[in-house]
């Protein structure tokens, strides 16, 4: 039987689950997710939430690239969670330029 491919990410928490994060000052921690082919971030995140923490916060409600609310910080670069393939050794966090409210979430006001 062959063995199971995973990936390792580091998704941004906050450090309260409680209080927003205004100022960002969470840390990243590191998720080996079970690989599919052409897995995007999303998916991690949708994984994470449903099977490893459910307390991982992030915006969904996909048009598959239209509506803009999934963007995120991915190793220094914004990009829409539901359409970018999620690679071994991603670093991803809040959207650059916003204020953030809790983990992956940040107003759009």
């Amino acid at each position: 039987m062959a063995e199971q491919k995973t990936l390792k990410m580091q998704v941004y928490r906050s450090p309260s689950q409680d209080a927003e994060d205004t100022d960002k000052k969470g840390a990243y921690k590191e998720y080996s997710i079970p690989y599919i082919d052409r897995m995007t971030i999303m998916n991690v995140f949708d994984y994470i939430h449903e099977n490893v923490d459910r307390s991982l916060s992030f915006y969904k409600s996909c048009r598959i690239g239209k509506c803009t609310g999934c963007i995120v910080e991915v190793d220094g670069k914004n990009r829409l969670a539901c359409s970018t393939l999620a690679e071994d050794g991603m670093k991803v966090g809040p959207q650059k330029g916003k204020r953030g409210i809790k983990d992956e979430m940040v107003d759009f006001s």
